[in-house]
């Protein structure tokens, strides 16, 4: 309540007080808001090296964001030695957890070969994963990939479908996807004002980008 001012003023070092109590306390989701705090520098100076040990107290302690976020501090090297291995694991369990970004950061490792031997049928699984868990970002990767023909048989119309339930849920980088694909004729009847609908859409939801693509049409 304290750090985003809901009911009471906003006060970040209150904030941090009342998280590091709990967290003292053996609350493990408080010591993953403690070590989030270190890591934006919010009511405390930022300490990278603090926010991981609170993330890997958290994640010992069964709390998934705590992992997910000791996954990006490996993969990033931020506060301990850069390790896309150490990542893969701790993203894996959060997954296995029921963390869906977990689920979709271990996708992308896939995808990449990071820490993990490239595999586009599993990045495939785990967007799949992330999308049915209600994770946006996991169903435009898993547009992308069928787009592609990445680790499953190109799909125009399955890339179409995807990025319009994206766009539907409030995902305006969707908005944009689709767009294109009806400027295209990819997937769907070509369609230009169809197409300058979702760049508009992508416009008033905020990304600028999509302004200029909804004027030059």
């Amino acid at each position: 309540m304290y750090m985003n001012g809901e009911g009471v003023a906003e006060d970040d070092t209150q904030a941090l007080s009342l998280y590091r109590q709990a967290c003292e306390g053996g609350h493990m989701k408080a010591c993953s808001n403690l070590g989030a705090m270190y890591m934006n520098g919010e009511g405390v100076a930022e300490d990278d090296a603090q926010a991981s040990a609170l993330f890997r107290q958290a994640c010992e302690g069964g709390d998934l964001i705590g992992c997910y976020n000791l996954g990006v501090m490996y993969e990033n090297g931020e506060g301990v030695a850069e390790d896309k291995t150490q990542a893969v694991a701790l993203y894996r369990q959060a997954c296995e957890g029921g963390d869906m970004t977990g689920c979709y950061n271990l996708g992308v490792m896939y995808m990449n070969g990071e820490g993990v031997a490239e595999d586009d049928a599993q990045a495939v699984a785990l967007y799949r994963q992330a999308c049915e868990g209600e994770y946006l970002t996991g169903c435009v990767n898993l547009g992308v990939m069928y787009m592609n023909g990445e680790g499953v048989a190109e799909d125009d119309t399955q890339t179409v479908a995807l990025f319009r339930d994206a766009c539907a849920d409030g995902h305006m980088k969707s908005c944009v996807n689709l767009g294109v694909m009806y400027m295209n004729g990819e997937g769907v009847a070509l369609d230009h004002t169809q197409a300058v609908s979702f760049f508009r859409q992508a416009c008033n939801g905020g990304l600028v980008a999509a302004c200029d693509s909804a004027s030059g049409l």
